[in-house]
């Protein structure tokens, strides 16, 4: 099991990467604005973990994201990857963003908002 944290500076310095990228790049100027209301980021793997773990984490996770808005699913084949998060009243904004991948052993949480833009651009990759 892997845990990778960014932190208000690891993210400052995720922005500026992307920053000095996007002169150039206009997909790129288009993520920099719509993630520059990120706060910090949590990305946790266990893919590498036993079944019987796979198993209680995914459990936990469905617990705890019970009553919390599904936003979005994505299926590609057995796939699945699901988007939660706290929408704005003006639908521009998302807050503590969700990604879980039961499928694939992956939890991503954005803390902060981010703008709706953002799944878009996923959408169309």
């Amino acid at each position: 099991m892997e845990t990778v944290r960014l932190g208000r500076i690891g993210t400052a310095a995720l922005k500026g990467a992307i920053r000095l990228s996007a002169s150039d790049d206009p997909e790129a100027r288009e993520i920099l604005q719509s993630i520059s209301g990120m706060k910090s980021l949590v990305v946790f793997d266990f893919e590498d973990a036993s079944s019987s773990v796979k198993e209680r984490i995914i459990s936990r996770l469905e617990r705890a994201l019970e009553g919390v808005e599904l936003l979005m699913e994505v299926k590609d084949g057995s796939d699945t990857m699901q988007m939660y998060g706290v929408l704005s009243e003006d639908g521009e904004k998302i807050s503590d963003f969700i990604m879980h991948s039961p499928s694939d052993c992956a939890l991503i949480c954005l803390f902060g908002s981010i703008s709706t833009e953002i799944l878009s651009l996923a959408e169309n990759d």
